[in-house]
């Protein structure tokens, strides 16, 4: 992994557990709001400024999620709903994950 957003996501990131069949693994990882469910945007009703759909989340992290399917995060715990690398000729700058909060 290499490059600005690796190292953004060293510098304010922050230890996140993920657990699942593979067993538990610590990553430095960076968790987000979604604002927005689909790829759609510019056909959506846009909302008030600042505000956002309840229970979707973006985590960017250090290294694949694969196996996991759970991740503790300040306490909370959150499943993995679906994640891929973001790549850049053939390579993983870093991956991404959607989550939504466990209930």
């Amino acid at each position: 992994m290499g490059g600005v957003i690796a190292g953004l996501i060293a510098r304010y990131g922050s230890p996140e557990t993920l657990t699942g069949a593979a067993g538990t693994q610590t990553v430095t990882a960076m968790l987000q709001p979604l604002r927005y469910r689909g790829r759609q945007n510019s056909f959506r009703d846009w909302s008030d400024p600042g505000s956002r759909e309840p229970g979707r989340y973006l985590l960017l992290c250090s290294s694949a999620p694969e196996g996991y399917d759970m991740v503790a995060c300040g306490g909370r715990r959150y499943w993995l709903r679906h994640w891929d690398a973001f790549e850049a000729e053939g390579q993983p700058l870093y991956y991404w994950a959607v989550l939504t909060r466990e209930e």
